[in-house]
C-alpha cells in the first residue's frame, strides 16, 4: 500500500556536504523550528475535500482493494470496468492514508500514467481537489514523486492546484524542491510567477527558503537564475542569520575547482558549445587588429625617425 511518508534528509549550515538526488527524500532545515507557510498569495488556498475527515472503516477499503490492485498493476481495463460499475469509485478513499484512486495512480509513477490520464478525464473538478490524510492534492503527490506527465494532465484540467498547500504548509513547487525533483521544479516555476513576486520583500523568508532548498539539492543553475531575477534573495537572511552565501559555503560540491566560479558563471555548461567558438573567433580578430595597428604605428614612427636622421 502506498504511503507518502519517508525519512527526511536533515540539512543545516554545517560544512558537511549534503547529497541530494532524484529520490523522494525530503530536505529539512534544522534552523527552522516551525513549518513555513509557502504561498502564492497572502493566504494559502484551501482545496475542497479536507483531510480532516474521519477515516473510512476497513470494510470500505476492502471494497476498493481490486481497484487499488488494478492501478498498481497498470490494468486500465479493470480500472475502467470498476469505475463504470461503482459511481463512488473516483472519489472513494481507497487507502488508510485516505488516498483516492488518482492519488495512488500518480504516486505509482509514469508506468501507470495511462490510468492517470483516464482518471483525470473522468473526474470532476471537486474530485480533483480532494486531499489525502497529509493534506496532499494529486498535484502535490506528483511533485513529490516527480511525475511530470501526470502534473501536466492535472494542471490542464485544474490549473489552480499549484497554489494549494498541504498540512505542512507546502505548495507543490516547494514539495518538488524538498524532494529534489528538478524536472518538476522546472515545469512548475512558470506557473509560480505570482508566488515569486509575493516573496520579494526582505521580511518574507519564503523566497530565500525556496532558493536554499535548490542549493541543498545541488540545483545551482536554477538558484542563480532566481537570484538574478530577484536580487533581494541574495542578501535576505533565513533563520539564525544564515544567508544564501552561507548556504553555498557549506556546499563544497558547488566549488569543484576550489574557486567561486559558481557565483560568477553567466552561462550553463551547454551554452559553451555555441558561445565559446564565437568568443574565440572574436578574440582572434581583435588580436589581429591590435597587432596590425601596432605594426602600422611602428612603421610610421620608424619612417619619421629615419627621415629626421637623414635630413
Amino acid at each position: 500500500m502506498s504511503s507518502s511518508s519517508s525519512q527526511p534528509i536533515m540539512a543545516s549550515s554545517s560544512p558537511q556536504p549534503i547529497m541530494a538526488s532524484s529520490s523522494s527524500q525530503p530536505v529539512m532545515f534544522r534552523s527552522s523550528p516551525q513549518p513555513i507557510m509557502l504561498r502564492s498569495s497572502s493566504q494559502p488556498i484551501m482545496a475542497s475535500g479536507s483531510s480532516k475527515s474521519s477515516p473510512q472503516p476497513m470494510d470500505d477499503l476492502s471494497r476498493y482493494m481490486l481497484l487499488h490492485k488494478s492501478i498498481l498493476e497498470g490494468n486500465l481495463q479493470l480500472v475502467r470496468e470498476f469505475c463504470d460499475s461503482n459511481k463512488h469509485a473516483l472519489e472513494a478513499r481507497i487507502t488508510v492514508n485516505l488516498d483516492t484512486a488518482l492519488h495512488v495512480a500518480v504516486r505509482t509513477g509514469s508506468a501507470v500514467n495511462h490510468i492517470t490520464e483516464y482518471l483525470v478525464t473522468r473526474m470532476s473538478i471537486d474530485q480533483m481537489t480532494l486531499k489525502n490524510n497529509d493534506g496532499n492534492t494529486v498535484l502535490s503527490i506528483a511533485a513529490i514523486v516527480g511525475n511530470v506527465q501526470a502534473a501536466k494532465n492535472i494542471i490542464r484540467i485544474k490549473p489552480n492546484l499549484n497554489k494549494v498547500s498541504n498540512n505542512s504548509g507546502w505548495i507543490p513547487l516547494i514539495e518538488a524542491a524538498r524532494h529534489a525533483q528538478k524536472e518538476m521544479i522546472t515545469y512548475l516555476l512558470p506557473f509560480e510567477e505570482e508566488f515569486m513576486m509575493s516573496v520579494r520583500s526582505s521580511e518574507d523568508k519564503d523566497g530565500v527558503f525556496f532558493v536554499n532548498l535548490l542549493i541543498f539539492a545541488g540545483f545551482y543553475d536554477l538558484a542563480l537564475k532566481l537570484v538574478r531575477r530577484h536580487s533581494i534573495f541574495a542578501t535576505t537572511e533565513l533563520y539564525g542569520g544564515e544567508s544564501l552565501l552561507g548556504t553555498l559555503a557549506g556546499q563544497p560540491s558547488a566549488f569543484p575547482s576550489g574557486d567561486l566560479s559558481i557565483l560568477t558563471a553567466r552561462y550553463a555548461e551547454a551554452n559553451f558549445l555555441s558561445i565559446l567558438p564565437k568568443r574565440l573567433i572574436r578574440g582572434l580578430v581583435i588580436l589581429f587588429l591590435s597587432l596590425s595597428s601596432m605594426m602600422v604605428a611602428f612603421g610610421i614612427t620608424f619612417d619619421i625617425l629615419f627621415l629626421d636622421s637623414a635630413s
